[in-house]
């Protein structure tokens, strides 16, 4: 069987996320993401404009909360945040105080 896979793209608030290159498409840029990051990033995508859950990230890469280092998830949000950043997308993940993160794609100026 031949047939041409199409990419797989995810799409909120003027982002577009394409989750087989892991790559975070935004007006005239791009950024690519490391694999843990991406994922965290595609959760957010898929549940926008609702909270991801900690545990639900959590169980989503590593298999659940119980096999997690509680500081690894703040790692990798840090970094993600850092690298959302380089491309002007500065305070699009927001953490919900006791419920998880969310994705608020901030409005054209």
């Amino acid at each position: 069987e031949t047939y041409q896979k199409l990419p797989s793209l995810l799409k909120f608030g003027g982002l577009t996320f394409d989750v087989d290159a892991c790559r975070i498409l935004w007006k005239t840029t791009s950024l690519t993401l490391p694999e843990t990051e991406g994922r965290i990033f595609q959760l957010l995508m898929e549940h926008a404009p609702d909270i991801v859950s900690k545990e639900c990230i959590a169980g989503n890469l590593w298999g659940g909360v119980d096999y997690v280092d509680e500081n690894i998830l703040q790692v990798n949000m840090t970094r993600l945040r850092k690298n959302l950043n380089k491309i002007g997308l500065k305070d699009i993940v927001r953490t919900v105080r006791g419920q998880g993160y969310v994705l608020c794609p901030s409005s054209e100026p």
